[in-house]
């Protein structure tokens, strides 16, 4: 005979009755299951104001009024103005409303209809959702997301978004970024991700419950990936200046900029002039280390410039040899060594890009002698295995990097007289 404690018993009826609560609930969330109570709104209605509460629906041109806002390879974080969202929810709502008395009721049960609508808009994105899931319920709280213009929603669509209440840096011990996952979920807080959609081949909108301490952005995660690491290339590109006032203007070649982002130092190539409000001047990049500058990236002069307002890279390319490395792994659990070894990549002659195996092969067990005279093609494949790249945006004094000044965040400006001529075509 079988004996169970009471206590074991109790406990395992209550997690079968929580699972089973979860996945009726999560259940409940699909297009032809019935609501779990009585509601006054109706819940199609209901969950296409959720919806609207999301800004789906709500043109581009209302969250971006111009694109120099949204530069190329830029990302833009924000706050969702509930007071916005309530009176797009109730100004959807007033075309029932035709005489005073319908407007009189719809106010008597505005409270119930903004409940409904919290709850509606929590489950927009839940289809789909594993079974006993935790499902969010209450009152709306605040929600901030982003909007990501860049090559990587083109060529990623499958991007992997994830929000934290808590940094990973922040902890004791502090988690490194590439090893946050699922298992640091309850650790970090994880926000819930209320929206996230393509607007555009190459425009990601992300909407947070909550406000994140730090976002990761990641590749996705599908088969095995294998290469090396750039360190390092000289840039080439070009700034665009916005002036106070339309007028013609030299820039002197020489002149420095800094980004105050990532400490790169560009420098003028070449006396540039114009005649409008906005100017494009070539440079070129001192930073030896630095592999790569995003277009939209906001400068700040070095050197004193007259009638500059503000300056941001449009565009920027790789110019002379590129430098890379590849970071030695234990041959026993994969895991980079620490300290790190790295190991120069040595290329082909006269073949830029193409990887000297043998060569790199043999520059490894010179560098770790823990690996042997010589590398079979698994052992190789370990040691130029890459995880999927991962973004990351947080404190960056954590990572013991420079805070960032609040000068040099993105100020939106839109010269009037550059917009009145775009619009009225004669630009």
């Amino acid at each position: 005979m079988t004996f169970v404690r009471a206590d074991n018993f109790v406990a395992t009826l209550m997690a079968e009755a929580v699972s089973l609560l979860g996945t009726s609930i999560v259940k409940v969330i699909g297009e032809d299951a019935p609501d779990p109570g009585p509601r006054a709104v109706p819940r199609d209605l209901r969950l296409w104001l959720g919806r609207l509460r999301l800004l789906a629906g709500v043109p581009f041109s209302h969250l971006v009024a111009d694109a120099a806002l949204l530069p190329i390879e830029s990302i833009r974080f924000f706050y969702l103005d509930r007071d916005w969202t309530d009176a797009l929810v109730q100004g959807a709502l007033s075309v029932g409303t035709v005489t005073t008395a319908d407007r009189a009721a719809l106010t008597e049960l505005h409270g119930v209809v903004r409940d409904e609508i919290d709850e509606a808009e929590r489950l927009v994105r839940l289809p789909g959702v594993d079974p006993g899931a935790a499902v969010p319920t209450g009152p709306a709280g605040t929600i901030t997301g982003f909007i990501l213009r860049s090559r990587l929603v083109s060529g990623w669509p499958g991007l992997h978004v994830r929000a934290y209440g808590a940094d990973n840096l922040a902890l004791n011990p502090p988690v490194p970024d590439d090893e946050v996952g699922e298992e640091h979920d309850t650790t970090l807080r994880r926000l819930g991700l209320l929206r996230l959609e393509r607007l555009a081949p190459a425009v990601l909108l992300a909407l947070f419950d909550g406000v994140p301490s730090v976002v990761h952005i990641e590749e996705p995660r599908a088969g095995i990936q294998f290469g090396v690491e750039e360190q390092g290339m000289q840039l080439a590109g070009t700034v665009r200046l916005t002036l106070d006032q339309i007028r013609s203007m030299d820039v002197p070649a020489g002149v420095r900029f800094n980004d105050p982002l990532s400490r790169t130092v560009l420098r003028t190539t070449a006396a540039t002039h114009g005649e409008d409000a906005v100017i494009d001047v070539a440079v070129e990049s001192t930073g030896a280390t630095i592999a790569w500058v995003g277009a939209g990236t906001g400068l700040e002069l070095v050197d004193p410039l007259e009638h500059v307002v503000s300056a941001a890279v449009t565009q920027m390319q790789p110019v002379g040899d590129v430098r890379a490395e590849v970071f030695l792994r234990d041959q026993n659990d994969g895991r980079r060594l620490d300290p790190p070894v790295p190991v120069d990549v040595p290329f082909r002659p006269n073949a830029p890009g193409v990887i000297h195996l043998q060569a790199l092969a043999k520059r490894m067990t010179d560098a770790d002698p823990a690996l042997g005279t010589d590398l079979d093609a698994a052992e190789f494949a370990l040691q130029m295995l890459q995880f999927p790249f991962r973004a990351v945006f947080g404190d960056r004094t954590l990572a013991g990097q420079e805070p960032v000044t609040a000068d040099a965040l993105f100020t939106p400006f839109a010269d009037i007289a550059v917009l009145l001529r775009r619009f009225e075509g004669t630009s």
